[in-house]
């Protein structure tokens, strides 16, 4: 028997059944016809009885409340811990993708300074992407998360091979890897922002 979600609550009720079943047993077993049961029950057998009952319905009360408040406890800590790492994608994934572009605007030559620069920025960024503890990311946009990282290694190695004088065709593909880490970032966003909204409701619930 399975009325309540949370399993604790469903072991006081039983428990509670249980007791109500056994108290009927021993009436019938007193040798009392179940039409006459309250003849041979006394006042102190129907306290306790009664006593019985309101404090297991209190603490089924208690306990589904408990078990609630739990849960949304629990929910805003996770869309929090989301909320916190979608903001820090966001500000450093833009980052990328501006650097991507000064870099895409000027062709390698001789003096390769600005690629160096450039690409000192995007190791820099791109390190607080890597570092976040990815367990914080939701499943529905954790292939956007993985798709930025992706696309942030391939400019970062086709930008130094091509300082490095090494042929990377990747290069030539900088500018697709900026409309995807764009691409990926603004649906992280939109789900950071629907979480925002949630957390606003918990909130308000707690």
């Amino acid at each position: 028997m399975k009325l309540f979600k949370n399993k604790y609550v469903n072991t006081v009720l039983i428990s509670v059944l249980t007791s109500i079943g056994v108290l009927i047993i021993y009436i019938y077993l007193d040798g009392s016809l179940l039409v006459n049961w309250t003849a041979s029950i006394d006042s102190s057998l129907i306290g306790a009885f009664l006593g019985a009952l309101m404090t297991g319905g209190i603490a089924i009360i208690i306990m589904n409340r408990n078990f609630d408040y739990d849960k949304k406890v629990r929910r805003k800590e996770k869309l929090d811990n989301f909320i916190k790492s979608a903001s820090i994608i966001d500000i450093y994934a833009t980052n990328i993708a501006e650097s991507l572009k000064v870099t895409f605007d000027f062709p390698v030559i001789e003096s390769d300074a600005h690629h160096v620069t450039y690409l000192s920025a995007l190791k820099y960024n791109y390190r607080f992407i890597d570092e976040l503890n990815d367990d914080y990311i939701f499943e529905n946009v954790f292939e956007d998360y993985h798709r930025i990282k992706v696309a942030t290694n391939y400019a970062v190695s086709s930008i130094e091979n091509t300082i490095n004088k090494i042929d990377d065709e990747r290069y030539n593909g900088l500018e697709e890897y900026i409309s995807q880490i764009e691409e990926h970032t603004q649906k992280i966003v939109k789900k950071k922002n629907e979480c925002e909204e949630e957390s606003s409701e918990l909130s308000k619930s707690l």
